[in-house]
């Protein structure tokens, strides 16, 4: 662990970027006749303090991280700020989040951001506090909860998706289909669709190791869906890249598709493999 705030968790991966923190001391100011004035200690201010952190979809979920830090601060909850080596600096609530975004799919999936957090110190009673805070627990919202889909419906519809891209890259593989896109525009648009599936491939095979990384999630530290996950992520830069390599190439690329193609349905099948619990129990939940 790198710092936790609350129940948030930062690892290495994830960490903070920046880190800066203010104290200030107040004092009263008494003026005199014929003399420079008098200061008065008064107290101290609250500490204030600022965590800049980049939050990748590689690393981390997106998504989730952000969610957890937008939840500590609309429902005023306060935390303390523990190191890895187990100092506190102190506990704090969050005032503000800005935040970026660097990088997102074509859909407009998130997938790298810049965050800044705004930490204030919390001094009194925290209990109440938060019975003193507004109401955000509102019906509508406890609805949404309830009706929020379960972790294994979610990685099965990751999968259908996944292997749905994937059919559509053996189907445009074939020398019937491609040859018919082949011969309008040079493979261009084959080969613009084969792009677009592997694209889904990579952000869905992405959002399953999210569920990974996630702790409550039924997936939480299956090793052995990371493995394929990671075996898989591996095997879909090098095709993207001889697609886009080959977009306007005189050459005939098809047969070096197929051989990735083929190569990447292996890796396919390997996380079909690991994913059959939660499919099945996908399947047969009610």
């Amino acid at each position: 662990m790198y710092a936790q705030l609350g129940n948030i968790t930062f690892d290495k991966l994830a960490g903070f970027t920046d880190f800066d923190t203010a104290d200030e001391a107040y004092y009263a100011e008494h003026s005199l006749i014929g003399r420079k004035a008098l200061l008065q200690p008064t107290g101290q201010a609250l500490k204030t303090g600022t965590i800049k952190v980049s939050l990748r979809q590689d690393f981390t979920d997106v998504a989730g991280a952000i969610a957890l830090l937008y939840g500590m601060m609309q429902t005023y909850t306060a935390g303390n700020l523990i190191w890895g080596t187990g100092d506190v600096e102190g506990m704090f609530v969050i005032t503000n989040i800005t935040n970026t975004y660097t990088q997102q799919l074509p859909d407009g999936t998130l997938v790298a951001c810049d965050l800044s957090i705004t930490l204030k110190e919390f001094v009194g009673d925290l209990t109440q506090a938060r019975k003193d805070a507004p109401a955000v627990n509102k019906p509508e919202n406890k609805k949404a909860i309830a009706n929020k889909p379960s972790c294994n419906t979610k990685i099965a519809a990751y999968w259908r998706k996944i292997n749905a891209a994937y059919n559509d890259i053996q189907r445009l593989s074939t020398d019937s289909a491609y040859d018919g896109l082949y011969v309008k525009c040079k493979g261009q648009d084959a080969m613009t669709a084969i792009d677009i599936d592997l694209d889904t491939i990579d952000k869905n095979a992405r959002l399953i190791f999210s569920e990974t990384q996630t702790p409550g999630s039924c997936a939480y530290g299956d090793q052995t869906i990371i493995n394929a996950v990671n075996a898989l992520l591996v095997k879909i830069q090098p095709f993207k890249d001889f697609i886009h390599a080959n977009f306007t190439s005189e050459t005939d690329p098809l047969p070096q598709i197929k051989i990735l193609a083929n190569n990447l349905g292996d890796y396919i099948a390997q996380l079909k493999q690991a994913l059959t619990n939660y499919i099945n129990g996908s399947i047969t939940r009610k």
